[in-house]
């Protein structure tokens, strides 16, 4: 991917880190090691390997960049709203740990820092959250019902963040993790 876009484009000025899964919730001891392995991979590795190698490029440039990562809620609180996944909570907190370190670590040529969202209309989850579904519908029901803005979030209402932590207005900005979670942390 970072070979890719150096071919393309002769530099990298942003790496955004946006690639996580989940399962529906269990307890800790229904959890099986491949599961566990499973989530932490790609929701800490994959983050860490992509801020590695996308680091590597901004660095080798005079005017440095900002690397975004996309972390959960739970990675600042844990889960319990929708029950229990401590892979997932395990996981995204490693995220947010590892974006306040890489922020400190690589500032001030490279600013790093995350997004937290809470519940969005994705793919992760298996589609948890599919109104097609009666399961999908009660889950859904219940964010909406602990969630202040009174709406589960679309893809889109996590683009303004994004693109504010990836631009100069945000040169000021490193290491921290931003909730765009319609108010579901203030509750």
């Amino acid at each position: 991917m970072v070979d890719a876009t150096l071919d393309r484009f002769g530099r990298l000025d942003t790496a955004f880190a946006n690639a996580g899964i989940g399962e529906l919730e269990r307890p800790a001891e229904h959890y099986e090691m491949a599961q566990w392995d499973r989530i932490v991979d790609v929701n800490l590795r994959g983050v860490w390997l992509t801020d590695l190698y996308a680091t590597r490029a901004i660095a080798a440039q005079e005017d440095g960049g900002a690397i975004v990562n996309t972390a959960s809620v739970y990675g600042l609180v844990g889960s319990d709203a929708m029950g229990y996944n401590p892979a997932d909570a395990a996981s995204n907190g490693g995220v947010v740990n590892l974006t306040r370190t890489l922020g400190a670590e690589w500032a001030p040529e490279i600013r790093v820092n995350a997004i937290a969202s809470s519940h969005a209309r994705t793919d992760i989850g298996g589609g948890s959250l599919d109104a097609d579904s009666r399961i999908g519908q009660d889950i859904a029901d219940d964010v909406e019902a602990n969630t202040p803005a009174e709406r589960i979030a679309d893809p889109e209402d996590l683009r303004g963040m994004a693109l504010f932590l990836a631009s100069e207005a945000a040169r000021y900005c490193t290491g921290y993790t931003y909730a765009v979670d319609g108010g579901w942390l203030a509750r």
